[in-house]
């Protein structure tokens, strides 16, 4: 995670390298000081479709895709 500054404003970003599934999901940054506190969330996605293809004894495919809910 890095962060710059302008002034009072600051951002942070958050870089995943190499991200697998387990990296999807919902993440949040807290910030706190004497002038009190603040929270935002962001919520990563994949930008490719996730699925898994299993094979069966008469060579048909089946895909079965991975849905994330965060619930």
């Amino acid at each position: 995670m890095s962060i710059t500054s302008q002034g009072y404003k600051y951002t942070a970003i958050l870089r995943v390298r190499n991200m697998s599934r387990e990296d999807i999901g919902s993440y949040y940054c807290y910030a706190e000081n004497s002038m009190g506190s603040t929270r935002d969330d962001v919520t990563v996605y994949s930008k490719y479709q996730l699925y898994s293809v299993v094979s069966y004894s008469d060579n048909r495919l089946l895909r079965i895709f991975f849905v994330y809910d965060n619930n």
